[in-house]
């Protein structure tokens, strides 16, 4: 009898008083040792130590105060959304809303507004344990990251590359530092939840906080070029999406 023999046999009811089992504990002085610990007597606490363990443990509880409902968690989403795209864009001026048409305005600023209605709703998922996802996360991010750019190409079909870095990185550089300052609000309004994947929640967070700057630089930017509005406009939200999947996966960006 090996110890695995022993352990097989005391668990199938074996008596530990058996020969095998005697000149195997003779010579095992594991098995031995172990025999003893489970042999030994447990004693209980005392009534005074299970209230002392009781006492610590309900001091260390505190109130979880509930999540709103999922679509009072999406419309607040989306009216922070709004409210930084349009105050974010005071300090610049809404040059580029005031050269398009109303037909473009319509065109432009819907397909952004209904592609943050999109994230809202995939985000607010992500950071409620056991909601229902109505929409893969992927199917989501695909459609914001491929919508952009068709609706560019659409809206501004006048493609020219005079002045294209000069004009450029200005407007990256708005776009990146609304989205930080986006960022951090809805970092902020994530941690409401409980993030079980955080490098998807950061990713959809970084796209949804990118999309804000590009919101800003739709009503800023007067440029009616789809070069410059998907290398530069468009880049702040694929950073802003990288940057939100790399906190997720470092664990910085973790949730209460």
């Amino acid at each position: 009898m090996n110890c695995e023999d022993l352990k097989r046999y005391l668990a199938e009811g074996g008596r530990t008083g058996a020969p095998q089992v005697a000149k195997h504990l003779s010579e095992c002085a594991g098995c031995r040792a172990l025999l003893e610990t489970l042999e030994s007597p447990q004693e209980m606490p005392d009534a005074e130590h299970l209230s002392a363990i009781t006492t610590r443990i309900q001091a260390s509880l505190t109130a979880v105060r509930p999540l709103p409902s999922d679509g009072k968690m999406i419309l607040a989403a989306c009216i922070l959304f709004a409210a930084f795209s349009l105050l974010a864009t005071m300090p610049f001026g809404y040059y580029g809303f005031r050269d398009l048409t109303n037909l473009q305005r319509l065109a432009y600023y819907l397909p952004i507004s209904l592609l943050a209605l999109l994230l809202s709703g995939s985000l607010v998922k992500q950071i409620i344990p056991g909601a229902a996802v109505h929409i893969r996360p992927g199917y989501v991010l695909s459609v914001v990251l491929l919508s952009l750019p068709a609706v560019a190409f659409v809206l501004f079909p006048h493609l020219t590359l005079l002045h294209f870095v000069a004009s450029g990185f200005p407007c990256l550089r708005v776009g990146l530092l609304c989205g930080a300052a986006s960022g951090a609000l809805t970092y902020l309004f994530a941690r409401k939840g409980y993030a079980v994947s955080p490098p998807l929640a950061g990713c959809i967070a970084g796209v949804f906080a990118g999309l804000a700057g590009f919101a800003v630089l739709a009503l800023h930017c007067p440029l009616q070029n789809a070069w410059h509005v998907v290398a530069w406009h468009f880049s702040a939200v694929l950073i802003c999406g990288v940057f939100g999947l790399l906190l997720g996966f470092s664990g910085l960006a973790k949730s209460r």
